[in-house]
């Protein structure tokens, strides 16, 4: 028997015998690599889901960070008018009563 007719029948019968669901030898160990590569794409799947996760309650954080400090801007710059304004009072104030002060003998 030829090399090629040889060829034609080991495929043949492993064809039949995968098609049968009889499993090779060959299948079985290239069932075995499968498997496993499935399951480390699964597992990398799975790490992908959890870092996106992750990723997106950081940003969550982030902005929530980001809209209080905005906030706590705001009214630092809310108190320092007022201050500036208080203190512009207290100069009249003390303005006013000055000249009396020393006018008094």
């Amino acid at each position: 028997m030829s090399d090629v007719a040889r060829e034609a029948v080991n495929s043949s019968n492993t064809t039949f015998l995968k098609n049968d669901g009889i499993p090779t030898n060959s299948s079985k160990s290239q069932s075995a690599s499968e498997e496993a590569f499935c399951q480390e794409l699964a597992s990398e799947k799975q790490g992908s889901v959890i870092l996106h996760q992750q990723v997106e309650e950081l940003k969550k954080k982030t902005e929530a960070t980001e809209e209080a400090l905005a906030r706590t801007q705001r009214q630092y710059e809310k108190l320092k008018k007022q201050q500036n304004q208080s203190n512009v009072i207290l100069m009249r104030i003390l303005n006013l009563n000055t000249p009396c002060a020393s006018s008094q003998p």
